[in-house]
């Protein structure tokens, strides 16, 4: 499960191009969840900027 969550949120990272607001709002979670989320699972934002 963890690994499909990953996927799933950086997935979206990508396609937002790093966008924080965009992803959360897609992904139906908060700011808080999302960053804990992203650090969990070993995701940086600047990974993700175009």
């Amino acid at each position: 499960m963890d690994r499909i969550e990953r996927d799933l949120i950086a997935a979206t990272l990508a396609a937002q191009t790093g966008s924080l607001k965009a992803s959360y709002e897609i992904l139906g979670l908060s700011r808080k969840t999302l960053y804990d989320k992203m650090q969990k699972h070993g995701l940086r934002r600047d990974t993700f900027v175009a």
